[in-house]
């Protein structure tokens, strides 16, 4: 059931055909644009689950998209004002990097970093947070890091 429904959220966001658990119908799109992360990951975790290497190919399609979204030094996205040195697109190249030179196991489970501040920022829409209270608060990922060029 699960499978299923995973395999019409990757045909209905461009991803392909994951196919069946068994791999018969397995088309995957590796000319997607995604620069997502988390689906490094999600399919890393589909690799993991069924050793086809498809899926190990198509986290590195996701990680080549990721990297080349970069400055010339490869740290930090283009299109933004602001980054945090946080990214979690890191350690996903890194996890994707181990997968690649089969040494999987040897890289600890990823963390996400929610390093974020909560804070009043004059920027922010007010929102009502009681009858008579407003509060102006957001966090940086909104405000901050989320400017593009």
């Amino acid at each position: 059931m699960h499978w299923l429904l995973l395999r019409k959220v990757c045909l209905s966001r461009g991803f392909g055909d994951i196919g069946l658990p068994n791999g018969k119908g397995r088309k995957l799109n590796l000319r997607c644009g995604w620069t997502s992360f988390q689906l490094v990951y999600a399919f890393l975790e589909l690799y993991r689950a069924t050793a086809d290497r498809q899926f190990l190919q198509m986290a590195a399609r996701i990680g080549d998209n990721i990297l080349s979204r970069r400055t010339d030094d490869r740290c930090f996205p283009k299109e933004y004002v602001y980054v945090r040195t946080g990214d979690e697109s890191v350690l996903a190249l890194l996890h994707l990097a181990a997968a690649l030179a089969g040494r999987y196991t040897l890289v600890p489970p990823p963390r996400q970093d929610q390093q974020y501040f909560h804070c009043a920022f004059d920027g922010a829409p007010k929102r009502q947070v009681g009858p008579d209270k407003y509060d102006q608060r957001t966090w940086d990922s909104r405000a901050i890091y989320n400017r593009r060029k």
